[in-house]
């Protein structure tokens, strides 16, 4: 009887323990709602939407450069990649300031895909002609962006745009010089830096509208 009743109580307990389920830690109910917060969603697409740029412009580079056949593609798909990151912007403000800072982001892209052409070619005199566009475009579109901010601010914003031009004329120098381990270094500082700049723009967000960001419970 007593080994009955045992084997009556482990079978019961294997029973409960089968059906039973894991009772999470405090630490992982902690994670999961640090990594489900609006504030990290938002900044981690604003994140991904600037490195495609970073990895888009390499990409087109690396295409132009020897002419191929994707070139054209890599193309439309960096003005696509500007549409986006007006898109996410105008989530904030308006369908006219998105549409104005597609125009801005998709002037950079084409001016950059011109740069590209002209300096396979080295043709300098027009290369110096469309340095001189780009510039410009990055001070209206540093103006515009501050003008919507003011959390951002204007003279860091535009020593953050400056270097990332620079990052990408370094990558074109180096590729069209074929110097190899330039171009990588290049790319890959390109990188670090362009999510600084994402992150510049998403904390200057979260500080205008921090009432977007709260978190459910």
């Amino acid at each position: 009887m007593k080994n009955l009743i045992n084997g009556l109580v482990l079978v019961v307990v294997a029973v409960v323990a089968i059906g039973a389920k894991p009772v999470p830690s405090a630490a992982s109910n902690a994670n999961a709602s640090l990594n489900d917060t609006p504030a990290l969603k938002a900044r981690l697409e604003m994140r991904r939407l600037w490195s495609d740029h970073a990895s888009l412009t390499h990409a087109y580079m690396v295409s132009a450069a020897v002419g191929l056949p994707d070139t054209e593609t890599l193309a439309r798909r960096m003005q696509q990649n500007a549409d986006d990151i007006a898109g996410t912007l105008a989530l904030y403000y308006s369908d006219g300031a998105g549409a104005r800072l597609g125009t801005l982001f998709r002037t950079h892209a084409m001016l950059f895909t011109d740069a590209v052409q002209m300096a396979k070619k080295n043709e300098k005199d027009e290369m110096s002609s469309v340095q001189d566009k780009l510039e410009l475009n990055g001070r209206e579109t540093i103006a515009f962006l501050c003008s919507l901010n003011p959390n951002w601010d204007e003279a860091t914003l535009r020593a953050e745009f400056e270097e990332h031009v620079n990052h990408e004329n370094d990558e074109l120098t180096a590729r069209v010089s074929q110097d190899w381990p330039g171009d990588l270094t290049a790319w890959n500082d390109a990188q670090s830096q362009i999510l600084k700049l994402a992150d510049m723009l998403s904390f200057g967000i979260e500080r205008q509208f921090p009432e977007r960001f709260v978190a459910a419970n």
